[in-house]
């Protein structure tokens, strides 16, 4: 079981392994029938990346998002996207012209599109739903999959390091904060960034709250 959890999520996680196995033994189980029998993004080894990219012992700032973009730019990192996709979705947009806008003073930064660097610094980026089917119908069928899984990563988390900051967007992920202790750092936005980058109606002070942790 340790070694399940060493492969799939890193070594840090493996201290848990009693509580999470037999967890992440259901949740794969799942998601084996659905990229057997649909399209599901992201690619299946891909599933798990933000958990390697930021180990547990090194997360600050927890981000969590939807779900991930449903297309081969999916990358494992909410809100990241593969380098080798040439189109950049609305949302990675935002975030980096808002991080320009709230920080930098609009002054146009190097974007990093796959996330990977804040990660290193201790940004855990998740969604409510690590996977996603081409079929939108099936979205509640992941959800409910993933549901499980992620409140006891956030358990975990609380467990580790009590000054963690959860930054949590959508209305959607209303429920998840019900996963969290009273006294957790929480920043919420009920609007996620979306397609309305090109209108820059998207707000978001953050990164701002959180840029004594993370060299955004």
């Amino acid at each position: 079981m340790k070694n399940l959890i060493r492969n799939e999520l890193g070594e840090g996680w493996s201290e848990y392994s009693d509580q999470l196995g037999p967890i992440l033994q259901r949740t794969l189980t799942e998601l084996n029938t659905l990229y057997n029998t649909g399209v599901v993004y992201p690619e299946k080894k891909k599933v798990f990346a933000a958990f390697r990219e930021c180990e547990l012992d090194k997360i600050k700032v927890v981000i969590i998002g939807d779900i991930p973009y449903r297309g081969e730019q999916a990358s494992g990192i909410s809100f990241g996207k593969e380098l080798s996709h040439m189109r950049t979705p609305c949302s990675c947009e935002a975030i980096h012209t808002v991080i320009e806008n709230t920080i930098h003073n609009g002054f146009k930064l190097y974007k990093d599109y796959d996330m990977k660097s804040y990660a290193k610094q201790g940004v855990l980026f998740l969604n409510s739903s690590l996977t996603v089917s081409a079929d939108k119908k099936k979205d509640d069928v992941h959800k409910k999959i993933w549901n499980e899984f992620i409140s006891s990563m956030l358990s975990i988390i609380q467990l580790e390091n009590s000054s963690v900051i959860y930054v949590v967007w959508g209305r959607i992920n209303s429920k998840l904060l019900l996963s969290l202790s009273p006294s957790s750092n929480i920043l919420y936005n009920e609007n996620l960034p979306d397609g309305t980058f090109m209108s820059m109606s998207w707000e978001c002070d953050h990164f701002k709250k959180t840029n004594h942790l993370i060299n955004w």
